[in-house]
């Protein structure tokens, strides 16, 4: 029984293996900082909105792929998101998720001021 345990622990953890396997890094240490920091931006649509660079889904592990490919190839961060968005919609971003919650903290805060402008001038 132990053993059986022991194997479910050890083939849980070699799927994180494989979503971090040294042999996919770029040879590139500062193209591969590059390529992490863009993991860090990107949604992983199959996973509720958790950022690939923390995925283990195959849609992840292949977005991992495109980007760390792409900058080998000379491509920037702008580049990469620019293609990301034109396939995936502006949701695969981190960042438009922010412009979002912006809006819905800000809107109760502007409807409140708008409220008290009326009342005041009446």
């Amino acid at each position: 029984m132990q053993n059986l345990i022991f194997l479910v622990i050890f083939f849980l953890l070699c799927g994180n293996v494989l979503a971090l396997s040294p042999q996919e890094r770029l040879a590139n240490p500062k193209q591969e900082e590059q390529a992490r920091q863009i993991f860090l931006q990107v949604k992983c649509l199959t996973c509720q909105g958790q950022v690939i660079e923390n995925s283990d889904s195959d849609f992840a592990y292949s977005l991992r792929q495109f980007i760390r490919k792409e900058i080998a190839n000379g491509k920037n961060e702008a580049e990469i998101k620019t293609m990301l968005i034109k396939n995936f919609g502006s949701h695969i971003l981190i960042s438009s998720q922010k412009k979002v919650y912006l809006v819905l903290i800000l809107m109760p805060i502007l409807l409140i001021f708008l409220h008290y402008l009326v009342r005041r001038k009446h």
